[in-house]
């Protein structure tokens, strides 16, 4: 789990500056999300965000910080 520690830390700053609260960024954001984005699909990984109810900001966001 020590690589996911920066992802996380990651996912806790774009949180904050939008202004949300998150306790456990893996239980906002989908693993699916991140596996797509590690295998380098970066595209799919915001549209699976965005069904997700992500916004589209904020999907990118994610996607940059996990990349």
């Amino acid at each position: 789990m020590g690589d996911r520690e920066p992802l996380e830390q990651q996912i806790r700053l774009l949180a904050a500056g939008l202004g949300l609260q998150v306790e456990d960024p893996a239980c906002v954001v989908p693993a699916e999300a991140l596996a797509l984005v590690s295998d380098g699909q970066r595209v799919e990984a915001v549209r699976l965000l965005r069904r997700a109810g992500f916004g589209l900001v904020a999907a990118k966001r994610v996607v940059d910080a996990a990349d």
